[in-house]
Order: structure tokens, then sequence, then C-alpha cells
């Protein structure tokens, strides 16, 4: 038996159906046939070759490498190819929303699913939404996942699971996969079972004592004597401590916190030069006021068109429960709300960053201790899997082909075993049931919790890590605050290395002012500095390359000095460092050095100390900042003279020095001389109210955003005059120009406008005849009069109209007018028909009836 291997549509090679083909089925997990092919010479299967098996594909999307060995006899060729199926497919496709890797979506199984297809399809086609349990709404992150991680992610967040149907293109979210059955297994003939093996799974995971952690956003003043994150009274549930002694466990949520669930009972008109907005809570029944904290408090919607954006709290009046907001930006740099996108009458919202009343907090401990409780009950008792080996003719017999989910009873009398337990995963040969020899083997795995293979561990421990990832890259607010910090404990480490100091006043007043020192006016060029070397938040390493100084030289030799590189480790992670260059007054030399206190720039015989920087004690999350303090800023009237301007969080910055910006992250902004030399790169999409192009101080066409004539409202326009135009409601409007052979012209559509001998002619619109017929008005005419004369049969027809398949079918239906036929004939079934002619005939209730037809047309019906 064998099956046929295709690529592109056609057979290239066969895989031999032994005994050992089998598939590997789990839930929510792999779907592969892996196989092991002998040849005597080299197999011809490239990436995308594939083979269908029970009406779904498997293909091949790794190269097989083949394993080569050999005797007298000859060489041999064994080559493992694992073909996937369908579900490998989504590994392919990064999920985007609206060209976004990092997103949070807002939604049901259903959006959520559709979402996955609309991705997936943009790449591979043919894939579909199935069954959705509905099971609410949520807000789900989503960072740099693919089509693939994002079924776990789904999953875990509903708490339900997935499945693929049909041909393995239709995506399925329920609360449970499978089916339950009455399928019942035990040792002895004809009842199904061969063999029957258990193992305790993880049983040092076991936890009798957890521990339940929360957020640390919104918790009060002094909360629980210091503790950090949200906590409930007691701290700690117990279950099964008697059976398995004290193990303790931490459950951590940090989606769980003091929260608001607020609905905005107004809006305040929007206005796109405000750079605040209103939204009202009548609902409140508490002074906002009075639980602010140090930090900016916040608005995060949960629903609506701002769903997953935050927006920070201006002000709050109690008295009309209207809360005041500051205007944000998206990602894209879009000011919001905006035009398309604003908050309306009854969308969700949260409050962050600010103290909230003691119900609220007792409210989320309440939530916090219910899912420890949910996570204790899973961890309290030994995971256990079962392995069973299933009798092959006893499956065969009774049409069993158990699938990953399905739920069946095992007995076991020896083992105490007596309950239904879940598939799952399954294994069984492809020729099965077809073919059933001594060699036959249908393997699966039952269990009381839903095992992961290795690689399924392996991706779900690479999401983890990207969330992670995110939550530091994406919460700029916490980055900007540690460099808040830093700068902060920057202010009390600055010294002037030149021996001078200049003491003022609260208030400064002058006509120039000077921020740094002379021997700290510098530029590095290829320099590289490397905290946390290697991952080693101890270590230091700077690259050699030049310092260019501004203010010092050497007389005679100029004043760029070639600094050495230079690496330090086992610095005290509990201590900061001063970073210099220790450059020769004699010759244009240095080397990088650091110190535990200030060095001047004169304190080192023959050698000047350029200070650099300071290298950070290591931050509670394990790492060194560096911070630079070279460089001047000259402020003189309205100008500014300085050398790098950047935000806190060092990502956005303008360095004058190099002649190159950043705007945004690595996906989407805009940079100059970064991404490519002398060029200005744009990442991700552009979005403006109205894009122009044009030429010679001529604007030529233009894209246009604005909503300034409803659904009228211009989308895009060509011409002087904006002749050709889009809108908003999709209508397309040309005063001129063509659509295939039709011609617009003078608000008329038109082909071959002419009105001539033996021209075929098309025409549609107020009036389509020519002036020298002012006493005749068309408002369409259609004229077949080109030459068609086959050997005397050739048939010209101005007009063919049909009607069919109804119940009644008038081809031509006039409701006012006369008809004018001209001298023509009139013809039915080929055959000519008189204008004028009687039809006799005989009613049903026998009495005799005529119709009467003048110029071809029924006049009337009536009695003789």
């Amino acid at each position: 038996m064998y099956l046929p291997i295709y690529f592109n549509g056609a057979v290239i090679s066969q895989l031999p159906v032994y005994d050992d083909l089998a598939i590997s089925w789990a839930l929510m997990a792999e779907n592969e046939i892996p196989a092991t092919i002998e040849l005597p010479g080299t197999l011809y299967c490239p990436i995308g070759a594939y083979i269908i098996y029970n009406n779904q594909q498997y293909t091949v999307n790794t190269i097989p490498s083949p394993q080569l060995t050999g005797d007298a006899s000859g060489l041999k060729y064994t080559y493992n190819i694992v073909f996937e199926s369908y579900l490998y497919k989504l590994y392919d496709k990064k999920l985007k929303y609206l060209n976004n890797k990092t997103f949070t979506f807002y939604g049901d199984l259903s959006s959520l699913a559709y979402l996955i297809v609309t991705n997936i399809n943009s790449i591979d086609t043919g894939w579909a939404v199935g069954f959705c349990d509905d099971l609410g709404l949520k807000s789900i992150d989503f960072d740099k996942h693919t089509c693939r991680t994002a079924l776990d992610t789904i999953a875990e967040a509903f708490s339900c699971e997935w499945y693929l149907s049909g041909t393995g293109k239709t995506i399925n979210f329920v609360k449970q996969a499978g089916s339950l059955t009455t399928l019942v297994f035990k040792y002895g003939r004809g009842k199904g079972l061969y063999s029957l093996g258990y193992e305790y799974q993880n049983d040092e995971n076991i936890v009798t004592r957890a521990f339940g952690y929360g957020s640390s956003r919104n918790l009060p003043k002094n909360y629980r004597d210091g503790a950090t994150e949200l906590m409930f009274d007691g701290f700690y549930l117990e279950k099964n401590v008697d059976l398995y002694r004290v193990k303790e466990g931490d459950y951590e949520d940090e989606s769980i916190y003091p929260q608001i669930s607020g609905v905005v009972s107004a809006v305040s008109v929007f206005d796109p030069d405000a750079t605040a907005f209103t939204i009202t809570d009548t609902t409140l029944d508490f002074d906002l006021n009075t639980y602010f904290s140090p930090d900016t408090p916040k608005v995060s919607f949960t629903s609506g068109q701002l769903q997953g954006q935050e927006f920070d709290i201006v002000s709050y009046n109690n008295t009309t429960k209207t809360i005041k907001l500051k205007v944000a930006t998206d990602a894209a740099g879009n000011n919001l709300p905006n035009v398309t996108i604003q908050a309306v009458i009854g969308d969700a919202y949260t409050l962050f960053d600010m103290y909230l009343p003691d119900e609220v907090v007792t409210d989320a401990e309440n939530r916090l201790k219910a899912k420890t409780q949910e996570w204790l009950n899973e961890n309290c008792v030994p995971r256990v899997l079962y392995n069973l080996e299933l009798d092959p003719l006893y499956a065969r017999d009774n049409g069993i082909m158990l699938k990953p989910g399905d739920q069946i009873t095992v007995i076991d009398d020896a083992l105490g075993i007596n309950t239904l337990i879940r598939v799952t995963s399954i294994s069984y040969p492809v020729n099965f049931p077809d073919i059933i020899t001594p060699n036959t083997k249908i393997s699966a795995t039952i269990a009381n919790f839903i095992p992961y293979t290795t690689t399924e561990r392996v991706i779900a421990g690479t999401i983890d890590n990207q969330h992670d990832i995110k939550i530091v890259d994406r919460t700029n607010s916490q980055k900007a605050r540690i460099n808040a910090l830093n700068l902060k404990k920057l202010q009390s480490r600055i010294f002037n290395p030149d021996g001078t100091l200049f003491t003022g006043t609260d208030s400064l007043v002058a006509g120039m002012a000077t921020f740094g020192y002379d021997s700290q006016n510098f530029n590095l060029n290829n320099v590289t500095i490397s905290p946390n070397h290697e991952a080693d938040a101890n270590a230091l390493t700077i690259s050699g390359g030049e310092l260019v100084h501004r203010i010092y030289k050497v007389e005679g030799l100029g004043y760029t000095w070639i600094v050495e590189p230079n690496s330090w480790t086992g610095l005290d992670p509990a201590k900061f460092y001063y970073v210099y260059a220790k450059c020769s007054k004699a010759a244009l030399t240095g080397t990088w050095e650091i110190s535990e206190t200030p060095v001047n720039a004169t304190d080192i015989p023959g050698y000047y100390a350029f200070n650099l920087g300071i290298l950070y004690e290591v931050n509670t999350d394990g790492y060194r900042d560096f911070e630079f303090t070279k460089g001047m800023t000259y402020i003189v009237g309205d100008q500014i003279t300085t050398g790098r301007i950047k935000d806190l969080t060092g990502q956005n910055f303008f360095d004058l020095n190099s002649a190159e910006f950043n705007l945004g992250d690595s996906d989407n902004g805009l940079d100059w001389n970064i991404t490519t030399p002398a060029t200005l790169t744009i990442r991700g999409f552009t979005v403006a109210k109205v894009v122009q192009v044009g030429s010679d101080g001529k604007i030529n066409a233009r894209i246009s955003g604005l909503t300034d004539n409803g659904a009228n409202s211009i989308r895009f326009a060509a011409g002087a005059a904006d002749q050709f135009k889009v809108l908003d409601n999709g209508k397309m409007i040309a005063s001129e120009g063509s659509i295939g052979d039709f011609d617009i012209l003078g608000g008329t559509l038109s082909m071959n406008k002419a009105h001539g001998s033996n021209t075929n002619s098309v025409l549609i619109g107020d009036n389509v005849l020519p002036t020298t017929s002012p006493n005749l008005r068309a408002t369409a005419v259609v004229r077949n009069l080109g030459a068609n004369n086959v050997v005397g049969t050739g048939v010209n027809c101005g007009l063919i109209i049909e009607a069919a398949n109804g119940d009644i079918n008038w081809a031509i239906s006039i409701a006012g007018g006369d008809i004018d036929l001209g001298p023509g004939k009139i013809k039915t079934a080929g055959v000519d028909i008189p204008t004028d002619y009687e039809i006799q005939y005989t009613g049903a209730n026998g009495q005799a009836r005529k119709m009467t037809f003048k110029n071809g047309l029924f006049q009337k019906d009536e009695d003789l």
C-alpha cells in the first residue's frame, strides 16, 4: 500500500504504508504523520510536498536529511520525514491587527477566531470559523504572536479549548473539545484493552498551601504594612495538607487589582484643536479627588472605539461627576480621540494609578482569593497520566476511532480504576482499520489534566518570554519612571570637574545659560559602551574609538584622541561608577577608566580626565543603566544649541551631532540616517488627514481622511477641479474618462457615440439623441447595425431580454405609454405573425371566445 506524495498538484513519489506508519494526534497540540523511509537512492521530497490522509493534507515543512549507510550490497538512504497537518501552517503567519504586531483585542471567541482566520487567509486561503461557544467578552494582549500561538493564548484566556475540523482549516473554540462517550475499556478478551499503565506527573509540584498575589496597581497607602502586591486576609489557603504535608506555592495574577467598572453617561463635543476632553459617569459614588495618588491617575477604556487606550486624568468635578482627560496619541502618532475614533455613551472604563475606596480593594482581594482557590484545587493532587494500548480488532469491530478530547471509561480492578477520563492524545497506523496485522498498535494517552508535548512547552515558554519583553517594551511609563529616578540620583552625583561652581537662587534670569563643563564638551566616533556585558550585570566593556574634543587639544597634534578599549568584571552590584577617558596631554592616545569617586579633569598628572558618564548600580530588575554626562547645551534668547534631545525612554531622540533621529519602535515609526544612511525611513503605515501630490507648484491628486461633507466627503480626487473623485459612501464621480469600451462624456455613458448608419452603439444618459432631433428625446439607445450576412443567415439583435424560472415570467413589463413597432415583423418560434389578427377558441365552460391583436399587440379577450 502506498500514499501518493504530491508537489504542486502532481505526484512526485510514493510513501510506503507499513504497520508502523502512524498518525500522532494530540489535544490542542500536534497532528502529524512521522515517516521513516529507507531507499537505495535519493528521495525527492521538497518543502511543500504533501500527502492526503482522511481528506486532510499533511505537508513537509522542513527539508528531510538522509542518513547514509551501506555494505557490500550497496548504499542505503534513510529519511526521517514529518508530514504535518494544516495546523502547522498557522506558525507561518504573524498575527496582526491594523498592521500592529503588539495590540490589545477586545471581543468574544467568534470575533477572535475571525481575527485569526482573516490573518491566515492572507497567505493561505480556505480557512474558516466554525463553532464558537458564547463565553462572554475579554480583552486579550497579543505581542508578536503567530496565528498558532494565538490559539493557545485565546483558549487560556477563556478557559476553553480549540480544535480544527473539516479539512483541517476550520477553527473552533468550545468549552471542552471532543465527545462524551459511553465507551468502556477493561482487560479481558473482547473488552478492548491490551495494556494499561499510569504514572504521576510532576509530583514535586503538588501544592497544598497556596499564597495569592495580585497586581501592585491602585493599592492604598500603607497597604498591609508595606505589602507591594494585592493579598487577601490570611495570605494563603490550604488543601490536602493531611495527605501530602505542607507544600507551598505562589499563585500570581497581575490582572487582579482594585478597579472601578465605570460606564460613560456623557461625552464632551469633539474638538479637533482641544488638548483635553471630558467624560461623565453619574454612577460614581465617591470623590476621585480624595483618592489621587502621587502617580498620574488614568482612565483606561475597556470597550468601544477607544478600548485598550489609557488617558491621563487632568481633573475631576465631583458635583457633575465629570472627568477631564488629556488627549493621547496612538502608536501611529494620531491624536485620540479624533474625528473617527471617539468615546461614546455606554463605553466601559476603569481607573488606574490611584487609590480606591476600601470596598473596592476588598472586592479585588476576594476575587484574588477565589482564583487562588481554583488554582489550589488543580494543584493539590498528583497529576495522573494513563497509557493505554487498545485491541485493534475490538476497535475495528465496534467502529471505534477515538479522537483527542473524547471521554471514555477505563476500568482496572487491580489498580482500583473505574472512572471517566479524557483522551489527550491518540496514535494509530494510517492503514487502520482497513489492514490489521500482528504489528498493528493503537495507543492512547488519557489524563485528568491536559499534558503539553515538549514542542508545545517550548512554544509556550517562548510566548511567556515575549510577554515579559512586552511588559518592558509597552510599559513606557515604567521605563520612564526608572529613568526619572536615575536622573534624580544623577542630580546628587554631578560635580564640576573644572573646579569652579556657581550656586544660584531658586530662579535664574540670564542673557545666556550654559549647561555642562568645558572638559566634557566632546563627541565620540565608533565607540560602543556595553553595560551588562554578556548578560553579566557586573561587567562593563567599552570599545576603542575616537574622542573628538571641542575645547581641549594637544598643541601641534590636534584634538582627536584614539582611546583604547577596556573591560571590567566583578563590579560591586551595590555601587555606581564614574566612567571617564584618561587622555594624554602629550599624545593623542588614551584609555577608558572607571572610579568609585569623582575624578576632575586635571587630577591625574600628565593626563586629562574627560568624564563620559555614570554606570548605575544594579537595579531591582537585575541590570545596570548607563547615563552620559558628556556634552554641552547653550541657551541664548530663543535658540538652543545642544547635541542630543531624547525622551525618558531613550527610544525617541534627535542626535544633532550625528545628524540622525528616531521616532517610534522597530515596527512603527520613522528615522533618518539610522536604518539606511542618508535616507528617511518610515516603518509601519502612514496616517494623515490629507495627502497631496503634484508638481510644478500644482496639486494633481489627493487622498483625504477629512469627513467634511458627511457621506459625500471626498476620499480620493484627481484633477485641478476634482474631475475624478471617490466619495466616502463608495460613489465614483467622473466628468470624463473611460470604463472598458464605454466613454464618459458630458454626463453620458456611451460606446461609439454616433448616430450614423452601420455603427454599433450603446448610449445611456439624460438625452442621448443628437441636437438635430430637438423634438425627440431618449434616455437610452441600443443599436446593432453592423454587417452580419453569413451565408444569408446572419441575425443581428439590438437587445436580448429573457425571463424564466418564475411562476409567471414577463420578459418586458410596460407600465405606460405606447409602443411603436416600426416596419419590422413579429416572429415567435421563428414564424411570422400578422400584425392584425384574431384567435378564436373554446373557453373553460365551453363557450366560444376570441382574442384580438392589433399591430402585433393584444387588445381584448371576449365572448363571441
